[in-house]
């Protein structure tokens, strides 16, 4: 009876551990299969126009590495949920994937945040410099290497550090404690340093976004544009004044060029004619309306 009784706790542990990794490994199963979906769309739709950006490459390179982070990950949700973190693999060809796992789990972590950092800076340049295109197809990569490079270096010690230890009889792969609360302080310091810049830059992207959009605040290139939008209208609206039969001629016109008319009778005409569609294009319409009502 006090076998039995004693037994009994211990297989609601282990039915409890199993299900909490069937969890954890169904939801990195999905992970996995997402991101996948993610990386094939974006290689699919490539070629066209509105997906050849950077921002595109940076969202696969997340992808990437969050496909990576679930690969690890799944084995380690059953070794450390039922195993209590037990090393299965020993011997030198195990150190060698106690290594490289932490090695990984790593890089995938710090590589997510670095791109997502780069999306920030993407989209402040192309807010701030709409017209200029600074993060080219060639820097894009560039950040892509950088984004996965400087994890790479910062994880490096752990091919020194990362060994076997063992405890109770269960053996785990781990860094000594120390050790660990170097990377920790240093990962730390990663992370904030990302989420501080992307604070810094969002907040600039929103204030530069509401400066827009202030009725006093338009743009110098708004206006330019504007300017020149208004005297193509005007000059096209002259043109068709002293031009009445090109109202109803179908063929087009490149041509916009005033009429040399000498005669002032045909002055006065083509002002009565001109004043009118000046009033319907460039005033409201009710404001127009209101211009025209007896």
């Amino acid at each position: 009876m006090e076998n039995a009784s004693d037994s009994s706790p211990v297989h609601e542990r282990k039915t409890e551990a199993i299900a909490k990794a069937t969890l954890c490994m169904s939801v990195l199963a999905v992970s996995l299969l997402e991101n996948a979906m993610v990386v094939l769309v974006l290689k699919k739709n490539f070629r066209r126009s509105h997906m050849r950006n950077a921002n595109s490459l940076f969202i696969a390179n997340i992808s990437v590495a969050d496909i990576f982070f679930a690969i690890q990950n799944i084995p380690h949700a059953y070794n450390n949920l039922v195993l209590n973190g037990h090393w299965i693999l020993q011997g030198n060809f195990g150190t060698v994937l106690c290594k490289i796992d932490m090695f990984l789990s790593v890089i995938t972590m710090v590589t997510a945040n670095l791109t997502i950092l780069a999306i920030a800076i993407y989209r402040l340049c192309v807010v701030f410099f709409p017209l200029r295109k600074i993060i080219t197809r060639k820097t894009c990569f560039f950040i892509i290497f950088l984004t996965w490079l400087v994890p790479a270096l910062f994880a490096l010690p752990i091919f020194y550090f990362a060994k076997f230890i063992s405890n109770e009889g269960i053996t785990i792969c781990s860094l000594k404690d120390q050790v660990i609360k170097i990377f920790y302080a240093g990962f730390a310091v990663i992370l904030f340093m990302t989420l501080l810049a992307m604070l810094v830059l969002y907040a600039a992207i929103g204030f530069k976004l509401w400066r827009r959009n202030f009725p006093n605040n338009v743009s110098e290139r708004a206006r330019a544009l504007r300017e020149k939008r208004n005297r193509f209208s005007v000059q096209k609206l002259t043109s068709q004044s002293y031009q009445p039969r090109g109202l109803f001629n179908k063929e087009p016109r490149t041509n916009w060029e005033f009429a040399d008319v000498d005669d002032p009778t045909e002055h006065f005409q083509g002002n009565c004619r001109r004043r009118p569609m000046m009033m319907i294009v460039f005033l409201p319409h009710k404001e127009a309306a209101k211009r025209f009502d007896p």
